[in-house]
């Protein structure tokens, strides 16, 4: 019994459209129906008899089913009886489920002794399995980088490749996200792709500032992964999020969430990874999303300068964390590298009590800051802060702040006052008078400690 499953907009549908197409032309013989859903409170075979014409599990030939939204199946308990005992009665027929989620356990009315998948009979989001051929699904739902490759040079789009590199970071492959991005790029570079000119990178950040993104994204087809404003007013809920924004992922064993995992799961705005028993987001997007919708916490923060902030959470830094890769979406990263970012948020997050907005670059999971993109914006008191590494691109870093690139988010009352924070772990040995807003952390790892410098090399 083969299952699809992956959150709205992840490419189920389409999926399914196409296999439907595959296996009437690979098989001509077949009966093949469609199916779009259950009808609610329906325990009976009754829909599939109608579809079908035939009495269940008895069919003249061979008959295959395509069940969309197949999770509306998990409370009819007969329909699951006979699916998990059709090798005993038959070899004719057949489903192919594509869902939201991905377990009748997990339904309203569950399902007694349900029936277990698989990893090589389930598609998810991502490939899944222990590497043997007998538990292992080698696809997913998620674009890889070749296939994000073919589909955009299906669509004739034109990108250059820092362009093509950020979409691609930003939807971590999701097939909804990657559509709506490059969709924007078609509406906002018409006249440039209609005349063969490709659209740079300082042209995508300048047309997708995070605060207007965000509406458009809320809107679009991908968007339906996403809870209502209202959603996020029950309290649990709204922890239960700020809780997955700060560490990226829940555990499965975490019962005190239980309710609002589930909730949340069933409506397809987070996802469950079988491999590392853990919700998720669905797409960097989609983490990137929920921060700026979670805005309207209130904070606790009580500093009255920035610079002040910036120490605060850096001094809340634990050695043990650094070293823990922030894990947004996907399988488990091999970063090793201290992940200054992801700890960064972390000590932030709970020192304001939520309300802190981040980029698409962070949502990503990526420590790899992306020159003149705020990092983090503490949204209470329209502070901004970016940071970077060993001192890497620090010119092109500045330069952003100094050449008015955020000149529109200070227009929107979005942003006051701002810091390019570089952490690093070698003594910092070069001045740069013109960077007023610098400040560097250097970290000591063997002496657990860290030292401050302003831009001109003095001691804070």
């Amino acid at each position: 019994l083969p299952q699809v499953r992956g959150t709205p907009a992840s490419g189920k549908t389409i999926l399914l459209a196409l296999f439907h197409v595959h296996l009437r032309s690979k098989e001509p013989d077949t009966a093949i129906f469609r199916m779009e859903g259950w009808p609610d409170k329906d325990n009976t075979l009754e829909p599939l008899q109608l579809l079908t014409r035939n009495s269940f599990p008895n069919v003249p030939k061979r008959t295959i089913i395509l069940i969309d939204d197949a999770q509306s199946t998990y409370r009819n308990h007969t329909l699951w009886w006979l699916l998990k005992n059709l090798d005993n009665y038959t070899d004719d027929l057949r489903f192919v489920l594509f869902c939201s989620y991905g377990s009748t356990i997990l339904a309203e009315d569950p399902v007694p002794n349900p029936k277990i998948f698989a990893h090589n009979s389930m598609m998810t989001l991502w490939k899944t399995g222990t590497g043997n051929s007998d538990d292992q699904m080698p696809y997913g739902l998620l674009f890889t980088k070749a296939e994000y490759k073919e589909y955009v040079h299906r669509i004739r789009i034109l990108l250059s490749e820092d362009v093509f590199q950020e979409i691609f970071t930003w939807s971590g492959g999701h097939v909804g996200t990657i559509a709506f991005l490059l969709d924007r790029v078609q509406i906002d570079n018409k006249r440039n792709q209609d005349n063969g000119i490709q659209c740079t990178l300082s042209e995508f950040h300048k047309q997708t500032p995070t605060h207007k993104i965000i509406p458009l994204f809320r809107a679009s087809n991908a968007g339906r992964g996403l809870p209502k404003p209202g959603d996020l007013q029950v309290r649990d809920m709204a922890e239960m999020f700020h809780l997955l924004l700060r560490d990226g992922r829940i555990e499965s064993t975490n019962l005190q969430m239980k309710s609002s995992v589930q909730k949340a799961h069933r409506n397809g705005w987070i996802y469950f990874d079988v491999d590392s028993e853990a919700y998720v987001f669905a797409s960097p997007m989609h983490s990137l999303s929920l921060s700026w919708m979670l805005t309207g916490s209130p904070s606790s923060i009580t500093h009255t300068k920035i610079q002040d902030l910036v120490f605060d959470v850096v001094s809340r830094f634990k050695h043990s964390q650094l070293f823990l890769p922030y894990r947004a979406v996907g399988p488990p990263s091999e970063q090793v590298r201290p992940t200054y970012r992801a700890e960064f948020y972390r000590c932030l997050h709970d020192l304001a009590h939520g309300g802190i907005l981040f980029t698409p670059e962070f949502a990503s999971g990526s420590d790899a800051s992306r020159p003149g993109r705020l990092d983090f914006l503490v949204h209470s008191k329209k502070w901004g802060i970016e940071l970077t590494r060993e001192g890497s691109d620090l010119e092109e870093h500045w330069n952003r702040f100094e050449d008015g690139a955020y000149e529109e988010m200070k227009q929107n009352d979005l942003l006051d006052e701002y810091i390019l924070l570089d952490c690093r772990t070698k003594p910092v040995k070069t001045a740069h008078p013109d960077m007023t807003r610098l400040i560097h952390a250097y970290f000591n790892f063997q002496l657990k400690t860290v030292t401050f410098f302003d831009n001109n090399l003095k001691e804070l």
